[in-house]
Formats: structure tokens, C-alpha cells, sequence
């Protein structure tokens, strides 16, 4: 057998080794195995006000022994210097805790309109002092849960002869966002009630709120 012959033959051997292990990487043991079906539900943010029970009472603050308060009037009988409040109900009816906001929209006549226009402000209710609402500020509110907040209808005390029998009107209206993953932006403040926590500086992202 020449040299040739013999390298032809060492090849020949080589491949078909190759060709065998080849085979035999088709016949190793496997296993597989497959989880449940997995499933997921978005959220909701739903966000309601209530003013079945809304009956504004009059704020006097005129104080002095040469001070006159005459609680006889109505809201419809607003002299200048009354003040007008009343409680809303704002209730989160979703699944997520949600961030709301209170503010007035479609403000109209003559009583909140002109050079001293009737003015309209929001005040968290207790527990604990009321607390000041701006269209800035940011309240949590808990799936399920509710909260107080009082509206003001205040005439300032210098208007003129000229709002004598003005008239107005004006819609209160609650915005929710979620509160998981929420950033306030510069200015914005957040609330909230139910923690001991002081709140985060606005334009942070929001730890989600404790229940």
C-alpha cells in the first residue's frame, strides 16, 4: 500500500467518524416544559363628585362689637363680602390609587366676570386644619376610598353698585391620573392624606401612596 493510498484511507475513516458523531448529537435525551397561561388585566382610573348632599352655608367674618352679621340670606341673595361654602365628595371608584386635582371650569355672567369678579377656591378637608387647593396640587386617593373638599363662592366686599343682581354660574370638575409611575412637574405639589410621610419634591417620580 503506497503513502497516497494510505492517506486516502486515514481521510475516508476520519469522516466517517464524524458522520457517526454527527448522528449521534440527533440522539441525546431533551426535555421541555410549559407554564400555565399567564395573565394580565389593566387597571382603572375612574374618579366621581358627589353633590347630592351639596348645600352651601354662609361664612361670616366679620368680627367687632361694632360688627353686623346677618345670617338670613341665601346664595342667591350674596351680598359683598359673603362667603359661600360647601362639602364635595370626591370618591376614586377605579382599581388604582389615583392622583386628582380639583378645579373650576366654565366659569360665566356677569358675577364672576369684570373688574371685581366673585372668586372660587377648594379646601381639603380635615382631619387637622383645612388645607388650601390650587389647580397645582395633587391629591392621592386610595381605590375604594373618599375624601372631603370644601368649595368657596367668596363676593369681595368692595364690588360696585354695578353687581347688584349679577348673576353666575360655574361647573366644579375632579381630573384623576394614575399615581404608579407619575411624575409632577416643576411646581406641582403633592398631597397625601393618609401618610405620615412628608411629600416628595415636586418633579420627583412618585413612590406608589400607601393605601
Amino acid at each position: 500500500m503506497t503513502a497516497k493510498t494510505k492517506l486516502i484511507g486515514a481521510g475516508a475513516a476520519i469522516a466517517a467518524m464524524l458522520a457517526a458523531m454527527g448522528a449521534s448529537s440527533f440522539a441525546q435525551f431533551t426535555s421541555t416544559s410549559t407554564s400555565t397561561s399567564q395573565s394580565f388585566t389593566a387597571g382603572t382610573v375612574k374618579i366621581t363628585v358627589s353633590q347630592g348632599a351639596l348645600k352651601y352655608m354662609e361664612s361670616e367674618h366679620a368680627m367687632g362689637p361694632n360688627s353686623i352679621n346677618m345670617n338670613i340670606d341665601s346664595p342667591a341673595n350674596m351680598a359683598p363680602g359673603d362667603t359661600w361654602s360647601a362639602p364635595l365628595t370626591v370618591t376614586n371608584n377605579g382599581s388604582l390609587t389615583e392622583l386628582f386635582t380639583i378645579s373650576s371650569s366654565g366659569m360665566s355672567g356677569a358675577l364672576f366676570s369684570g373688574s371685581t369678579p366673585a372668586d372660587v377656591t377648594y379646601n381639603l378637608a380635615g382631619p387637622g386644619p383645612e388645607t388650601p387647593l390650587t389647580s397645582s396640587d395633587y391629591v392621592v386617593l386610595a381605590p375604594g376610598k373618599s375624601i372631603t373638599v370644601m368649595v368657596n363662592v367668596h363676593l369681595p366686599y368692595g364690588v360696585g353698585n354695578g353687581y347688584q343682581g349679577a348673576q353666575g354660574a360655574f361647573t366644579i370638575t375632579a381630573s384623576a391620573e394614575q399615581a404608579d409611575n407619575t411624575s409632577l412637574a416643576p411646581g406641582d405639589q403633592l398631597i397625601n392624606p393618609g401618610s405620615s410621610q412628608p411629600n416628595p419634591p415636586a418633579g420627583t417620580n412618585n413612590p406608589p401612596p400607601q393605601a
